[in-house]
């Protein structure tokens, strides 16, 4: 007799339980493949620095190899791109690139991806040296193989090979992760994974056309990118699978509040009448609520008394770095920070830099110290105002006198930092051009179109950055290091259209003076010019805030202007 506890079927098998089981048996499986083949690849390794240590000479085979690469020379198309990859991964290339797409992943917010990113990049070529070091392998011999250039460093494993194969290979892993799948333009990614997928495949062919190392060198640095990738990547899998966990948990802990039906009514009406206007009308109505017009004068004259202050900073930083403050240095800080200005005004950018370099030149050391926090006071003005600014336009309450001036200052030697990035991004383009032959020493931009379009590439970037950080930082938001990415991620479309009115208005400026201000003369034209380019450079800067603010933290129309709204609030 069957007992009363028995349930009809019960010795049956669970349909759920089984497939769990078996879900859980093939992870084991995989998981313990991974882990057997990533051993067998670390013990593949350590035995061939082994070998290579105690045979440091080139195999008959790596000669013959090498030779019938570099026989492939006969063919006129396939030099100049082995030569194109080879110097594009040099160390001083790969390290601008590098800090490039750092930067760049930095202001998309996405803060763990550039940590593991640095730490790939960082930790694995770390390893490669030290296996190196280990080895130490000579270089290949002029009397065995053609060498492009002689190094002194070791062998094996390829430096390149690795640094490439980390560095293209997390970048190439993070564009299939999930964020970049849901993105909606992620087909603008495919000519970068094919670039990366090429740079991996055909670092190691260069190294060895160059002459600068064996076949076991390059496939050694292969081998040891792909397992410190491997390691890295699972990391990176469990780190994110941690989060995610606890933001799910958090969420679950967040149990959401009801909302009254009369709250719900009024809230239904509002949002009706706000879809019968059309968002941009709203915004226009917005930015004339908020006086942005209004602001935008404020802040451009808060912008030249800040002038002088903010050069001198930027000239003594920049000194200190070079170790000198010579004409050259001068010369290259005119034409880095006035890239972006009309050439009317480069005489006066000149002259302003001009006087900060009289300063540390001939100045005494106190003299210098007490200018240096007289800027710093006078300096960090701008961005105070500048937050009073953004508070209007985000509705934020205002931060206590003495903590807004403090946040100020700080932001200000952080715009100091972002002034230095700048002068390496402008740079960057015509460095990469010099260094393909494409760009001579003597060109210019006007005599040189490819290197006119470069430099109009590193203005872009240049704008993009500066705004990005701009929004992202300066509003008085509670930030974090996991809110400031969210806030770099919701300021990207007030920077992407600050950035193309700006570069149009740059474009337009000479022409609206030649012809609505060629009528002044002398030393007023040059301040109606000077007033106007100001003006309307800050009025740019607070309508990317307002795109940011209505679009993507959704704060909509106020009810009244500021002086109606002060007024009804109480203000006496």
């Amino acid at each position: 007799m069957a007992r009363p506890t028995t349930l009809p079927n019960a010795h049956m098998p669970n349909p759920v339980t089984e497939m769990g089981r078996a879900h859980w048996w093939n992870n084991t499986i995989r998981r313990s493949i991974a882990i057997t083949l990533w051993v067998i690849g670390l013990l593949t390794l350590a035995v061939a620095a082994v070998l290579v240590r105690n045979h440091p000479g080139p195999w008959p085979i790596e000669l013959e190899f090498t030779r019938t690469v570099q026989s492939l020379s006969y063919w006129s198309w396939l030099p100049p791109i082995i030569d194109f990859f080879g110097t594009f991964d040099n160390p001083t290339p790969s390290g601008i690139v590098l800090g490039i797409v750092f930067t760049a992943i930095l202001l998309m917010g996405w803060y763990r991806q550039a940590i593991f990113l640095a730490l790939v990049v960082g930790i694995g070529d770390g390893i490669d040296t030290l296996i190196g070091d280990f080895a130490a392998r000579p270089r290949p011999s002029p009397a065995l193989v053609r060498v492009d250039v002689m190094l002194k460093y070791n062998s094996f494993p390829s430096g390149h090979v690795c640094h490439d194969a980390l560095f293209y290979g997390f970048l190439l892993f993070l564009s299939f992760t999930r964020p970049v799948r849901r993105w909606r333009y992620r087909w603008a990614l495919i000519p970068l994974q094919i670039f990366a997928a090429l740079n991996i495949l055909m670092i190691g062919f260069s190294r060895v056309y160059e002459g600068e190392h064996w076949a076991v060198d390059a496939l050694g640095g292969y081998l040891s990118g792909a397992l410190w990738l491997a390691l890295f990547i699972l990391l990176y899998q469990w780190t994110t699978s941690v989060l995610e966990r606890r933001r799910a948990k958090r969420q679950e802990e967040k149990s959401p509040g009801t909302v009254h039906p009369l709250e719900k009514k009024s809230l239904e009406a509002v949002q009706t009448v706000e879809k019968d206007m059309k968002p941009y009308g709203q915004l226009l109505i917005k930015c004339k609520e908020d006086w942005i017009h209004h602001l935008a004068q404020a802040l451009a004259f808060s912008y030249l008394a800040a002038l002088v202050p903010n050069a001198i900073l930027v000239v003594g930083t920049f000194g200190l770095i070079q170790g000198k403050f010579d004409t050259q240095v001068r010369q290259m800080l005119t034409s880095n920070l006035g890239a972006g200005a009309p050439s009317q005004l480069s005489s006066f950018l000149d002259q302003v830099l001009g006087q900060a370099f009289g300063i540390f030149a001939h100045g005494s050391a106190i003299a210098i110290f007490i200018t240096l926090v007289l800027a710093v006071l006078f300096g960090s003005l701008f961005f105070s105002l500048l937050e009073t600014c953004f508070d209007v336009i985000y509705h934020l309450p205002p931060r206590p006198f003495l903590r807004r001036h403090i946040v100020a200052i700080v932001m200000l030697f952080l715009f100091l930092a972002l002034t230095l990035i700048s002068i390496v991004v402008l740079n960057a383009p015509s460095f990469f051009l010099s260094l393909l032959h494409i760009v001579q020493p003597g060109d210019t931009p006007e005599s040189n179109l490819i290197l006119h379009l470069a430099g109009i590439v590193g203005s872009i970037l240049v704008s993009m950055i500066t705004f990005e950080a701009v929004y992202a930082m300066i509003p008085h938001r509670h930030i974090t290091f996991r809110t400031l990415g969210r806030h770099m991620r919701n300021s990207w479309r007030g920077a992407a259209l600050a950035t193309v009115v700006t570069q149009l208005f740059l474009l337009l400026f000479p022409l609206y003076s030649r012809y609505f201000l060629g009528s002044y003369i002398g030393q007023v034209a040059f301040i109606a010019l000077l007033l106007v380019f100001v003006y309307v450079s800050q009025l740019i800067l607070l309508l990317g805030a307002e795109v940011n603010a209505f679009f993507a933290e959704g704060i909509r129309v106020p009810k009244n202007d500021l002086i109606t709204q002060a007024s009804r609030d109480e203000y006496r």
